[in-house]
C-alpha cells in the first residue's frame, strides 16, 4: 500500500522558482506553452523586490502541489498568482495552506494587501480564495472603446481649464485624489489602505507613464476633478484613474474627463482606450455608455488585508 507523505508548506527558495513558477501557471502539467509562461513569470519575478517575491508551495516529499506567490508591485499591492485549480496534481487543501502563508508574508512584508482576480463563474476559485482569508471585494467590468469616435461624443467644456502633470506636483494631485474618494463608488473598502504616495507610485506603474496624459480640471480656479491615463502597450491608452470633486459632480465634469483623456489617446494614435470600473458605480458607467465603451471582460476582486 502506497504510504501519503505529510504535507509540507515552505517558502521557495531562489534556486528553485522556476520550478515553483511552473506549477503556479499550469500545475504538473509538461508542455512547451507550460514552460513559456512559467520562463515569463519567473523573469517578471525576478525584476521584484524582495526576491523571491513572497513564494510558498506545498509539497509530498519532492512532488508539488501547490504554488503561490504575490508579485510586489509600486503602491504596496501584491498580485497574486497561484496553481489552478483542476490542473494535474493540484491539491485544493494545500492550495488554501500555501495562499494563508503568502498572505501573511505579504502583509508582514508591509504590503497595504494582496490581491486577487477571478472569473465570475470561477466559484471554486472565490471558495478557496475565501477560506484563505480573501474576501470578495467587488466585481469589476473592464471597458474599452475607440478614441476617434469618444473624442468627439462629448463637446469639450469651454468652463473647464486644463493643467497637465508637471504644472501640478505630487502633493496638489495628491490633495485632489483624495478629494474625489469621498463617497466614490469605485472600491469604497480599499479607502484609507494606502498612503497617497502609494496611491500615485501605483498610478505611475499601471502601463508607461505618460505626464502628458495626467492632467487636473479646474473650475473657476478651483479643481473640479483629475483624469490620469497611461500607455498600456500596443495601441492601447488606459484610464488608470478618473474622479470629480463633490462640488463639481452632476455638471458634465465626468463627460469632459473622459472626452479629455480620448483626445490625448487620438491625437497619440491609440486605436483603443480602456479603463475598470466598479460594477457598483451606475454613475461612472452611465457616464463611459456615451462614449461608447463596452465591456472586454468582468473580475471579480479578492482582498486581504491587515486586520484593524
Amino acid at each position: 500500500m502506497r504510504i501519503r507523505r505529510a504535507l509540507r508548506i515552505e517558502p521557495v527558495p531562489a534556486r528553485r522558482l522556476r520550478r515553483a513558477a511552473a506549477f503556479m501557471v499550469a500545475g504538473g502539467e509538461r508542455s512547451v506553452g507550460a514552460r513559456a509562461r512559467a520562463e515569463g513569470l519567473c523573469r517578471l519575478a525576478r525584476g521584484r523586490a524582495p526576491y523571491p517575491p513572497w513564494a510558498w508551495w506545498a509539497r509530498r516529499g519532492r512532488r508539488c502541489c501547490a504554488a503561490a506567490m504575490a508579485l510586489p508591485t509600486a503602491g504596496r499591492v501584491g498580485m497574486l498568482v497561484v496553481s489552478p485549480l483542476g490542473a494535474v496534481d493540484v491539491e485544493h487543501d494545500a492550495v488554501i495552506r500555501v495562499l494563508q502563508r503568502v498572505g501573511d508574508a505579504a502583509l508582514a512584508g508591509k504590503m497595504a494587501f494582496v490581491q486577487a482576480l477571478t472569473n465570475p463563474d470561477a466559484e471554486a476559485d472565490r471558495a478557496v480564495l475565501e477560506r484563505a482569508g480573501f474576501a470578495r471585494l467587488t466585481e469589476l467590468l473592464y471597458l474599452s472603446c475607440d478614441p476617434a469616435e469618444a473624442a468627439v461624443a462629448v463637446a469639450a467644456d469651454d468652463a473647464l481649464s486644463w493643467r497637465t502633470y508637471g504644472a501640478f506636483d505630487d502633493a496638489e494631485l495628491a490633495d485632489v485624489i483624495d478629494q474625489t474618494y469621498e463617497a466614490s463608488g469605485d472600491c469604497p473598502a480599499l479607502s484609507g489602505l494606502r498612503s497617497m504616495d502609494d496611491v500615485i507610485a501605483g498610478h505611475k506603474a499601471g502601463g508607461t507613464f505618460r505626464p502628458a496624459w495626467w492632467a487636473l480640471a479646474y473650475c473657476d480656479q478651483r479643481p473640479a476633478g483629475v483624469v490620469l491615463a497611461n500607455e498600456a502597450g500596443g495601441d492601447k491608452a488606459e484610464v488608470v484613474y478618473m474622479g470629480v470633486v463633490p462640488a463639481f459632480r452632476g455638471r458634465g465634469v465626468g463627460a469632459a474627463l473622459v472626452g479629455w483623456a480620448a483626445r490625448q489617446a487620438r491625437a497619440a494614435g491609440m486605436e483603443r482606450l480602456s479603463l475598470a470600473v466598479d460594477t457598483d458605480n451606475a454613475c461612472a458607467r452611465s457616464v463611459y455608455a456615451r462614449f461608447g465603451f463596452a465591456v472586454e471582460r468582468r473580475r471579480v476582486v479578492h482582498v486581504r488585508r491587515r486586520e484593524a
